[in-house]
């Protein structure tokens, strides 16, 4: 029971990471476009499919950056067998999580407003 409890945490963030860099990749490419779901859901970024995809297209490689090392800390977590070095990866993978979602969620935003400054 011990064992299946200490995988769960890790598991889901591994599945929740995952989530996340398929939705931004989906984003950025166009085929999840404006929605009230998914996404970098502020007004200036959902008023249409172009700043849609240029917030995104922005925001993919600096997700990618975090998110990365963070489902590979949370795949450690899984694996390594004291719970210390457990508990030290999953705190780091998702304090990167947050922080890859939050600069790329800013840069997007940053690249959309770009775009709208431009056409202004």
């Amino acid at each position: 029971m011990e064992t299946a409890a200490r995988v769960i945490g890790p598991l889901v963030l591994i599945a929740g990471t995952i989530l996340v860099l398929v939705l931004i990749r989906r984003c950025a490419d166009g085929r999840i476009g404006v929605n009230p779901l998914v996404g970098i859901r502020t007004p200036l970024v959902m008023s249409g499919e172009e700043t849609w995809l240029a917030a995104h297209r922005a925001a993919l490689p600096i997700m990618q950056r975090w998110c990365i090392p963070s489902l590979v800390l949370a795949v450690l977590a899984v694996i390594l067998p004291w719970d210390f070095a457990t508990a030290a990866c999953m705190v780091i993978a998702v304090v990167l999580l947050l922080i890859g979602v939050a600069r790329g969620s800013l840069r997007g935003i940053r690249a959309a407003r770009s775009l709208v400054d431009e056409r202004d």
